[in-house]
């Protein structure tokens, strides 16, 4: 697994999932995809298919996480 911090590429001897399991209680990271785990903060925009970040990358968005994501970005 790699995270992308900044511009920096850190390389782990975890999966993702492993991963998500030990970030504490009320993290501001979203699964997004079985792939990508993204910070809330640094997202842009989403449609069905891709998250926009304010970097501009483009980040692919699951089937099975879409009505995760679209609960918890949009504010009703």
């Amino acid at each position: 697994m790699e995270l992308q911090i900044g511009t920096r590429r850190v390389a782990l001897r975890k999966n993702l999932k492993e991963f998500e399991a030990k970030l504490p209680a009320g993290h501001p990271f979203l699964r997004v995809h079985k792939s990508y785990l993204v910070n809330r903060s640094h997202i842009h925009s989403f449609n069905q298919l891709e998250l926009k970040l304010k970097d501009g990358t483009g980040i692919p968005i699951g089937r099975t996480y879409f009505a995760d994501i679209k609960s918890n970005l949009l504010i009703v």
